[in-house]
């Protein structure tokens, strides 16, 4: 198989078969085999789609295969993607303004930018030069972001309450305890999850058992990429990741490092698409019945940027959790620090066990959680006592010392 068709082959897996992907303008459906077959036949597209992530390559099949469909609508002579790629540039960039008007009527202004980057890109890739200046002139003007707040602590017990798999559990958890991107979270492998924290990097036996002390995980996201972050669970999710995993297990499945945290129902070496596992959020969110009412075209908290939003903000309202830990452990890695700044798996650990308390949901495990940090704490607190007695006794004992060399020394000059 040449790379092209792997890439193709990708556009497949993140779409499940029988799951209907709705597009960007909210008017046109397409499954999986609709978009691969229309990837198929375009060149360009297949180029363009080998140079971006595999998380970009369903966004962008989608958009362009909407605009040439809308091109298409009006005409006798349907044209491929490609085709309409030669048309003279003056033409082509009437059509493309004519297509950001059309976008304008249906989208939130504050996305045009984003659907608009895969025709640009194509253009690029199929050597058009257009006057993108010209065109970008006609994109509206940002609007006041909506659906920024975070998912508060009731709304997630409620979504929890009404979980009927243990899938649907294991995947709220985890976006509650890591914070981490739908992208990040769908390419998570067992392999990616461990007792440890280490001292250095991934090499076993250094740093702390996070497990057999305090019921944590670590998780490496983008493991392996130049992305690659460190984050933990807590106690509930480390607890609903082992449940979940050893239910597949009784199914039959056989779990290897190398196995999918969350794979495809139709392909179990593959992952869950993004799109699935936005859908799967999207049924528990509305079955809670804590989806909120839309205003301008968008609800109060998004799906799952909104446990993201949460993680943030619960751990930096925590004055015992430093703020360039919780970047880290969001994968931001924007300014000095964020290039600099280094901590280890254990030091950040120390610094997630600090608002853990913070980050669990139910209210047993937050009391586990908070019995195992204030025995801990003793532990250290009788220890340190204990330090400064022998250190005291030590002292006393070099004094003794000292006095009898002093005494042995008057002696010796009498």
């Amino acid at each position: 198989m040449n790379k092209g068709n792997e890439v193709r082959g990708e556009i497949g897996s993140l779409l499940d078969p029988q799951d209907l992907q709705r597009d960007y303008e909210g008017q046109l459906f397409y499954n999986s085999k609709n978009i691969q077959s229309w990837v198929d036949e375009s060149v360009n597209v297949s180029l363009l789609l080998e140079t971006i992530s595999i998380q970009t390559q369903s966004n962008y099949a989608i958009s362009l295969r909407n605009f040439q469909k809308w091109f298409n609508e009006s005409r006798a002579d349907k044209l491929g993607i490609d085709d309409i790629m030669l048309l003279d540039t003056k033409v082509l960039t009437l059509t493309i303004m004519k297509w950001v008007s059309h976008l304008k009527k249906i989208n939130n202004p504050n996305s045009i930018p984003t659907k608009m980057a895969a025709l640009k890109s194509l253009c690029e890739m199929s050597d058009v030069l257009l006057n993108w200046k010209k065109i970008n002139k006609m994109f509206p003007r940002k609007t006041k972001l909506t659906g920024q707040t975070k998912w508060e602590t009731d709304e997630i017990r409620k979504m929890l309450d009404v979980t009927s798999k243990l899938v649907q559990r294991a995947l709220i958890l985890i976006f509650c305890s890591t914070g981490c991107r739908i992208g990040g979270l769908a390419g998570i492998q067992v392999k990616d999850i461990s007792d440890w924290a280490h001292t250095k990097g991934n090499s076993p036996g250094t740093g702390i058992n996070v497990f057999e002390k305090h019921g944590c995980k670590t998780v490496h996201v983008y493991s392996g990429d130049d992305e690659e972050y460190t984050t933990f669970l807590t106690p509930e999710a480390a607890n609903a990741v082992d449940i979940f995993l050893e239910y597949r297990k009784t199914k039959g499945e056989v779990i290897s490092p190398e196995s999918y945290l969350f794979n495809s129902r139709w392909d179990k070496n593959r992952p869950q698409s993004r799109s699935s596992i936005d859908m799967m959020v999207q049924r528990i969110v509305e079955k809670a019945g804590v989806r909120g009412t839309k205003k301008d075209g968008r609800y109060p908290t998004q799906l799952n940027h909104g446990f993201r939003k949460r993680f943030d903000t619960v751990l930096k309202e925590n004055n015992n959790v430093n703020d360039n830990a919780i970047e880290k452990m969001m994968g931001h890695k924007k300014g000095l620090d964020g290039t600099y700044l280094q901590f280890t798996d254990e030091e950040l650990f120390k610094h997630f066990i600090n608002g853990v308390t913070s980050l669990t949901i139910s209210d047993d495990s937050r009391l586990k959680s908070e019995k195992v940090i204030l025995e801990d704490k003793f532990a250290k607190t009788i220890d340190e006592v204990v330090a400064e007695e022998r250190s005291t006794d030590d002292d006393f004992k070099l004094r003794q010392m000292i006095n009898k060399e002093q005494r042995d020394q008057i002696k010796t000059d009498d």
